[in-house]
């Protein structure tokens, strides 16, 4: 595919094409998480500012945490 969904909170980050594994992942937690939608490959470099992709065309997707719209 040519986009993957990236996921970050204060500890860590998830990457997937699939958004409900994303969130499946974060629902585990306690801790709020965002979403963006990331329009280049799984597979591809880029760097991560403050939690943020560095990517042209990147959405911000929302802050969620258990599973309430923050």
């Amino acid at each position: 595919m040519d986009f993957h969904i990236y996921g970050a909170n204060c500890y860590e980050y998830f990457v997937s094409e699939d958004i409900q594994e994303v969130i499946k992942w974060f629902e585990k937690q306690k801790v709020m998480y965002s979403l963006y939608y990331v329009p280049v490959p799984v597979s591809a470099n880029y760097e991560i500012n403050f939690y943020v992709p560095q990517v042209d065309g990147a959405l911000f997707l929302g802050s969620f945490k258990s599973k309430k719209r923050v």
